[in-house]
């Protein structure tokens, strides 16, 4: 299963990052503080849930407010690549016209009961 995963980079600011993490990771505070010291995922989500890809751009962009530099990065069986910020959007907006399309085709497929 494609997934994406954040990466935020070392700064010697971490502990700044820390209660924007914890309201989205069950992980402890000691975990998240060594997962950026080690630069291991911080937050990952499935490729093609759309909410949980809303809610990491809306970290990253909380996270850029705060001053951190991050990496994201998208596991597809054991290949990873780096994505943008505006891959994530791109994917959204196709995982949500994908979702449309589908809606109208069982529309007109078993009717539209409203």
């Amino acid at each position: 299963m494609a997934r994406l995963n954040l990466i935020i980079l070392p700064d010697g600011k971490e502990s700044k990052y820390i209660s924007l993490i914890r309201r989205f990771s069950q992980s402890s505070i000691s975990e998240i503080l060594n997962s950026i010291r080690e630069s291991r995922y911080i937050l990952s989500v499935e490729h093609s849930n759309i909410e949980a890809l809303k809610t990491m751009k809306n970290v990253i962009s909380e996270l850029h407010n705060l001053g951190a530099s991050i990496k994201i990065i998208e596991t597809i069986e054991d290949d990873d690549m780096e994505f943008t910020y505006d891959h994530i959007d791109n994917l959204i907006n196709r995982l949500e016209s994908e979702k449309q399309y589908q809606e109208k085709i069982d529309d007109l497929m078993f009717g539209d009961d409203d």
